[in-house]
């Protein structure tokens, strides 16, 4: 270890003196399938409501919920209507989180949730 390198910095995943964002490196979205109906989602991200989504093929950016390390994510949903269906999916252009899926046959309330790690990004990025 050079001795210029403190033992934080060599324990480190960033290069030293290399400052990361308190936010995630990329943006998370939540999406509707196409053939969602009759369903309302309300999403939630480290104890805060981000925002509902209730319609079909519609997506709601989430990133400012995230936070640049561990993240928790609560999906609830509500059937509206009693044949009401739907999927909805959390993840980043390139990466799927997590999917929710509810059916006819799920019941009228219900919550998934996911714990994961949102990489960060160099500052100035």
């Amino acid at each position: 270890m050079p001795s210029q390198t403190t033992l934080a910095q060599a324990n480190s995943t960033a290069p030293p003196n290399q400052a990361l964002t308190s936010g995630p490196g990329d943006k998370y979205f939540a999406k509707t399938d196409a053939k969602t109906h009759g369903v309302d989602f309300s999403i939630w991200a480290n104890g805060r409501p981000i925002g509902v989504i209730d319609w079909p093929s519609k997506a709601l950016d989430i990133t400012g919920g995230m936070r640049g390390h561990v993240n928790f994510v609560v999906v609830q949903w509500t059937r509206v209507q009693k044949n009401g269906s739907g999927t909805l999916t959390i993840g980043t252009a390139k990466n799927t989180i997590f999917v929710t899926r509810v059916t006819p046959k799920s019941p009228a309330k219900g919550r998934n949730s996911k714990q994961f790690i949102a990489p960060q990004a160099p500052v100035g990025r």
